[in-house]
Order: C-alpha cells, then sequence, then structure tokens
C-alpha cells in the first residue's frame, strides 16, 4: 500500500513510528546474538505497539 507523502505528514501514529526508528537506530549496536531463536518482532515494533496503546487508552493488546 502506497500513502502519499501529505496523509504522512498528517498522521500522528506515522510521526511516532518514524521518530521510534530513529531513535531505535542511534541506540542500537550492529552487535547481532546468533544464538537462540530469532526474534518474531523488532524492538521498533515493540516500542510503537506500546506507545500505540498509550496514545489510543488501549489496556490490553490481546
Amino acid at each position: 500500500m502506497i500513502i502519499s507523502s501529505n496523509i504522512k505528514s498528517e498522521n500522528d501514529h506515522y510521526k511516532i513510528f518514524e521518530a521510534v526508528k530513529i531513535t531505535c537506530a542511534k541506540l542500537n549496536s550492529n552487535i547481532k546474538s546468533t544464538k537462540g531463536r530469532p526474534r518474531k518482532y523488532s524492538d521498533e515494533q515493540i516500542v510503537a505497539c506500546i506507545l500505540y496503546g498509550v496514545k489510543s487508552s488501549i489496556f490490553s493488546l490481546r
């Protein structure tokens, strides 16, 4: 799905996700653990989901 740039700039959730992505890129190191099971969700996705729930007053994401 392609979203036009003017809709992106108005979408609060998109702005939050982009801010989380930039912050995680600055904080994460390039060292990846090769042991164990691969992660299902990235740290960016988890933080963005938590922020979405807080902003939308969602108490459970089951």
